[in-house]
């Protein structure tokens, strides 16, 4: 018969039959083999009514290498005292080592370079025993690279490390597998499946964000530009920034194919002092929902002062008549009343922020 695994009869031939008789030609003597059970070194042998069966115990004979031939020898013993020897060979076969400990693990996708943001390790242990004579198996310490990330093997503990760059396509919910295959030094493999669930990525906003103006007559045309875009990795997401334009505290903001141009309201910064510096802050929202503030700086300047009323008039010079009464009595002539009218113009220097000024 032939060794099997252990719990399997039906792997290998595990029963051996035979029949035993007995007989003696003496007068009165009829001398028979009874019925038994006997245990022997490697299983047992059953005699019922000269049929004998033999039955392996696999479990001691697990040992054997392929091709290891032992005997089981068993003694029957008839009622005359007859013994005969029933002789079972027992032919070892190469075992099946025996792969243990854990095989699964799960990790789930994170940002990258951010090893703290999702649980992106997973350990297990795995060892092997032969109990065949002489067969001492091992997986060696190893490093194994998968498909999304590698599994290193050190005195039969494994840890794998995903590796975030591979899986950031993986949206929420979504799961793929990495199954790394252990070699172990008697060629017996070993899978390591890993699940890798993804999560919900945030989308990535480029682009310049800020911008600077400033303020200067009514009229003048002062503007800030730069672009924006937005990326996301996850399969089937692609948010984008509509062209739009958007009022804002002091100006307006419009954005055409990823490029904005901020345009400023000089009728509302006149009021700012020389380096006065006010923001105005304008938010463009994507289609996933995804915010970006457009910051511009608006620095003041001195705006030169505006002088106002009436800058001309008119005034008459008057001189009084004088009679003179000579002391002949000749008559002097009078001297007739006369006006003259002139023009004044007048240069006013005001004082700086002055309002208005009165001349006289």
């Amino acid at each position: 018969m032939t060794e099997g695994n252990i719990g399997d009869p039906d792997s290998e031939t595990t029963i051996a039959t035979g029949t035993i008789a007995i007989s003696d030609v003496d007068n009165g003597d009829d001398p028979v083999f009874a019925n038994t059970t006997v245990q022997g070194q490697y299983g047992s042998l059953e005699l019922v009514d000269g049929k004998w069966t033999y039955i392996l115990d696999q479990s001691k004979v697990q040992q054997l290498d392929e091709g290891d031939v032992v005997k089981d020898t068993i003694t029957l013993t008839a009622s005359d005292g007859t013994k005969q020897d029933i002789v079972i060979d027992i032919t070892g076969t190469e075992d099946a080592p025996e792969v243990s400990g854990s095989f699964t693990g799960s990790v789930t996708e994170g940002d990258l370079g951010d090893p703290d943001s999702e649980t992106t390790t997973a350990t297990g242990t795995i060892g092997i025993t032969d109990v065949d004579n002489g067969d001492d198996p091992v997986f060696a310490n190893t490093t194994v690279q998968g498909q999304y990330g590698s599994l290193e093997l050190v005195d039969g503990k494994w840890t794998y490390t995903l590796d975030q760059s591979k899986v950031q396509q993986l949206d929420e919910g979504d799961v793929v597998k990495d199954t790394i295959t252990l070699t172990a030094s008697d060629g017996t493999k070993e899978d390591i499946v890993i699940d890798i669930t993804g999560t919900e990525d945030a989308p990535v906003v480029s682009g310049s964000f800020t911008g600077a103006v400033t303020e200067g007559d009514l009229g003048h045309i002062a503007t800030a530009t730069g672009t924006i875009g937005i990326s996301d990795v996850d399969n089937g997401d692609d948010p984008v920034f509509a062209n739009t334009t958007l009022q804002g505290e002091y100006g307006s903001l419009e954005l055409v194919d990823g490029k904005w141009t901020y345009t400023l309201d000089q009728s509302k910064v006149q009021q700012l002092d020389e380096g006065d510096v006010v923001k105005d802050t304008i938010t463009l929202t994507a289609s996933d929902g995804t915010k970006q503030d457009i910051v511009i700086d608006i620095t003041g300047t001195e705006d030169a002062p505006e002088v106002s009323g009436s800058f001309t008039g008119s005034v008459t010079e008057a001189i009084l008549v004088i009679q003179i009464q000579p002391k002949q009595r000749r008559q002097a002539p009078l001297v007739s009343r006369m006006s003259i009218t002139a023009t004044i113009q007048c240069l006013l220097t005001l004082p700086y922020k002055a309002n208005t000024a009165r001349w006289n």
